[in-house]
């Protein structure tokens, strides 16, 4: 709704549907809310705030403001999202993404990912509860005492990634990655366990992507990562390959082999998995597939002693396009 050139008004209301294996419509769950979109700054400028509230029977299940921001120029551009529930008074996301490109094609891009894990609505107290909805929680706990429940299976989820893509040539291109993530800790109440603190997990990918290696207009990935988290720290080497045999039939061959050290009794594992994906499309309308793998890997029990694991597997399927 156009309420004045430079504002543009929004409603929403309706029943959330978690899964689509659902026959019904739960209408005991519902929620309202309004946006408005502003564009008063320039063009490269896009603002939205909006207004979102959500019941679960009688029972307020999410109440929040936020905002979005959006900047796109030639080479730069950042979304910015922010969430905040009034009713928790707590932030429920905060979101920040951006990309810059320079002149020599280097592209930088940088995430900041801070939110609630899950999203924080009074529903987050049925976690490991036997009661199945928040009235029949409401005959054991009060409604500030269900709100405390609710926070304490809400954990923060924090995420820090930082990107960069050159192109060498019409053929390369070099691209490395470091995403630092944590998990906090959730206190024991109710009957419901303590979880601990993931600590902060870091990885790090480097990757060259690479065109016409073997045949004409094929593709080719070799990635290497290195994973150190508070269970283990992996090494990875991923070769992927993509091959145009002909207009209708591809083949994919690719390895992954992995290396890792587990943090807590300091034993080894290393696996290998090589596979080869065919893709054959006929007529334009009928895809066949067929994927045939071996995987291996070996943990390190004793320092003598190493269990030993082998498997094979087939994966043959079509699609048709109506």
């Amino acid at each position: 709704m156009q309420v004045a050139p430079q504002y543009k008004l929004n409603l929403v209301a309706g029943y959330p549907v978690l899964t689509s294996a659902l026959d019904t419509i739960d209408t005991s769950t519902y929620f309202f809310g309004a946006s408005v979109d502003a564009d008063i700054i320039s063009d490269a400028w896009d603002i939205s705030t909006y207004f979102i509230q959500q019941h679960n029977e009688r029972t307020l299940d999410r109440q929040a403001v936020g905002a979005e921001v959006r900047y796109f120029t030639p080479g730069k551009s950042a979304l910015a999202l922010i969430d905040y529930d009034l009713y928790f008074a707590q932030l429920n996301t905060f979101l920040a993404l951006a990309s810059w490109t320079f002149e020599n094609e280097l592209t930088l891009n940088t995430t900041i990912d801070i939110r609630n894990s899950p999203t924080i609505t009074t529903s987050n107290a049925l976690i490991g509860q036997t009661a199945s909805d928040i009235p029949a929680l409401l005959n054991s706990y009060s409604k500030n005492e269900i709100k405390q429940l609710a926070q304490d299976r809400t954990a923060d989820s924090k995420s820090y990634t930082m990107s960069l893509t050159l192109p060498v040539n019409e053929r390369i291109q070099l691209g490395a990655e470091m995403t630092v993530s944590s998990l906090s800790a959730t206190p024991a109440s109710a009957g419901v366990e303590a979880t601990p603190s993931s600590g902060n997990d870091t990885y790090y990918t480097v990757d060259m992507t690479l065109g016409d290696l073997f045949m004409k207009d094929d593709f080719s990935i070799i990635t290497l990562r290195q994973s150190d988290t508070s269970t283990a720290q992996t090494n990875t080497v991923i070769l992927n390959t993509r091959l145009p045999i002909s207009r209708a039939l591809r083949i994919n061959p690719r390895l992954r082999a992995d290396s890792s050290t587990y943090k807590r009794d300091n034993t080894r594992e290393r696996s290998y998995n090589p596979a080869v994906r065919i893709n054959y499309r006929w007529k334009k309308r009928y895809n066949f597939e067929a994927e045939f793998g071996w995987e291996h890997s070996g943990h390190e029990i004793t320092s003598s002693l190493t269990d030993t694991q082998r498997s094979y597997y087939l994966d043959i399927g079509y699609r048709m396009d109506l």
